[in-house]
């Protein structure tokens, strides 16, 4: 009977905490981000750091010299038909993979230093879990790509969208500074 209730009230936790999270989440930071040499690195870089000191601590990277040791893996191709794409892999409410894909031309265009910087924003936001809003002129719009005008720089509302993922949810208890080895 203490194994059909203990049973039970696990089903009963694992049901609520997906509910909980409609997207996956990180478990632990700093997260190992691997972001390839190249004249893009450094927007890349300007951008995680952006996420990073405005999180006030509460998300961090460390860079990882191989891919695949690294959980947020940055690639820049050539000419896309979007500045940027990302692709979560993850187990039910935990992200453990992330590739994340800028494009350095979109349609045969270089895409300006501010652009890509931007792009890199938004998509580590996605690479974040972060649920996007449908509230224009934000990193953190859901449609941020049609965007008339896009910013390059995060404001308090995309800051207040990581607060309700990271700060704001019972995730902030589960979180846990991992101490890494040097690679």
């Amino acid at each position: 009977m203490k194994k059909i209730l203990l049973t039970l009230g696990l089903l009963l936790v694992t049901t609520a905490s997906a509910i909980a999270f409609t997207m996956p989440r990180w478990s632990f930071f700093p997260v190992k981000v691997y972001v390839p040499a190249g004249d893009r690195a450094e927007a890349i870089n300007e951008a995680l750091n952006e996420w990073s000191t405005k999180s006030n601590g509460l998300i961090s990277f460390k860079q990882s010299k191989s891919k695949i040791s690294a959980n947020i893996v940055f690639e820049v191709a050539g000419d896309a038909n979007v500045p940027g794409t990302t692709d979560i892999h993850a187990a039910t409410t935990y992200l453990f993979k992330v590739d994340v894909i800028l494009a350095d031309a979109v349609g045969g265009k270089k895409l300006p230093d501010t652009r890509f910087k931007a792009a890199a924003l938004h998509e580590i936001a996605n690479a974040l879990g972060l649920k996007l809003i449908e509230d224009q002129g934000y990193i953190t719009t859901k449609n941020f790509y049609e965007q008339v005008t896009q910013p390059n720089e995060l404001q308090d509302k995309d800051i207040e969208v990581l607060d309700k993922t990271y700060r704001e949810t019972s995730i902030k208890d589960t979180i846990q500074k991992r101490e890494d080895s040097k690679e």
